[in-house]
């Protein structure tokens, strides 16, 4: 198939890099896992070690942005400290990780992918040989980035358009009749970058036991551990490339389509991809942001607004709500203030339920919330409580 001028770039661009190592990774899809391995970068990034089902992992906290961080232009010239470990995440983060970085340089490529999968490409670019036995600097790590940024977000954008077809995503609405694994199989042949990662890889399939089996143990007593979870035997898949991330992201985007459990989606609050990780229709992403909160804690609360905003029940008891607890924090030694908003919590509350119970309608709801409004009450609103 001929090659466009992007094509030949991308090939080109590979060809360049002489990989540093295999890199190696492992499924474990019966628990919905993942792991690699990897090297990371050692660098601003609080790490902790956890016991994730019996299987040692190490999670990872995000740095806000290491290019404001006055250690890393003060130490680009010496050595990078690396982690070799195994990585375990989520099946399909990878993946999604991938789809939703941003590669515009070294520093946003480093927090949003990067900073977990290590910098396994890194060996010799453009005759340049670094040993990673030895070390290499940062300045050593731009200057990688520099040559192979357009490997990261030239298969960016062919896996974005594959996947955004498969699963007709950000308005390609093309063949919503056909199955997944077609389409997947129809862009994998029309795209030659995606043809040369189909099958570059090596696979081999093993069962891994969770603990050490004493030697003089019968069949019945393994059996029964076994039976009773307290030993596990794990089926794995591990797939060992040569050709760096791009044929284990392509493998991934292969096994999610194949397994047909859950699809792709894209968020509805921030555009991420995303995998549903308990229901199909869910749509927001799970993903923390730098304050802790998620998609689904944000989506939550504008749910709740405009469910809100669009019924006068609500918006009443809110409009009072946020007066009565404003008067209240500004004012934290006024103890009558405290019960009085205590009071119409307890009142306000009792005639939202009325309300939807059928029990009063919307006039005689908003008569009586008046009334809990100036902190005074009668028979028909205690009746309710």
């Amino acid at each position: 198939m001929k090659k466009n001028s992007k094509d030949e770039q991308l090939f080109l661009e590979s060809a360049r890099i002489e990989r540093a190592k295999f890199i190696k990774m492992v499924f474990d899809l019966e628990n919905d896992l993942e792991s690699y391995n990897t090297s990371i970068l050692d660098y601003h990034i609080a790490k902790n070690e956890i016991n994730y089902k019996g299987t040692p992992s190490l999670t990872i906290d995000l740095a806000d942005d290491i290019s404001e961080l006055s250690d890393f232009s003060r130490q680009k010239s010496k050595p990078v400290k690396m982690i070799w470990t195994d990585f375990v995440e989520r099946f399909g983060m990878l993946l999604m990780r991938f789809l939703n970085a941003d590669f515009s340089n070294f520093y946003t490529a480093f927090n949003t992918f990067l900073f977990a999968y290590g910098v396994d490409d890194f060996i010799n670019i453009n005759g340049k040989r670094t040993d990673m036995l030895t070390g290499f600097s940062y300045i050593d790590v731009l200057d990688w980035y520099e040559c192979t940024r357009n490997l990261f977000s030239g298969y960016q954008t062919y896996f974005r358009r594959c996947v955004d077809y498969i699963y007709n995503l950000n308005g390609d609405n093309r063949d919503k009749e056909y199955s997944h694994i077609s389409k997947l199989r129809g862009f994998t042949i029309i795209e030659p970058n995606m043809t040369n990662l189909q099958n570059s890889y090596e696979v081999s399939f093993k069962s891994i036991v969770s603990k050490q089996i004493p030697a003089n143990i019968s069949l019945h007593q393994l059996s029964t551990r076994i039976e009773n979870k307290d030993i596990e035997v794990k089926n794995i898949m591990e797939y060992k490339t040569s050709n760096g991330w791009f044929t284990l992201l392509y493998r991934t985007l292969e096994l999610i389509v194949t397994r047909n459990t859950m699809p792709i989606k894209t968020c509805e609050n921030d555009g991420k991809y995303f995998i549903p990780t308990h229901r199909i229709d869910e749509i927001y992403c799970d993903y923390k942001h730098l304050d802790g909160s998620t998609c689904k804690d944000v989506g939550a609360k504008k749910k709740y607004a405009q469910k809100a905003e669009q019924n006068p029940v609500i918006s009443t008891y809110n409009k009072i709500y946020q007066v009565k607890i404003m008067r209240t924090r500004r004012n934290p030694d006024n103890k009558e203030l405290k019960e009085q908003f205590e009071n119409f919590k307890i009142r306000g509350t009792a005639l939202k339920k009325a309300y939807f119970d059928g029990k009063i309608n919307l006039d005689m709801y908003k008569k009586l919330m008046k009334i809990v409004e100036k902190d005074e009450t009668n028979d028909t609103i205690e009746k309710y409580i």
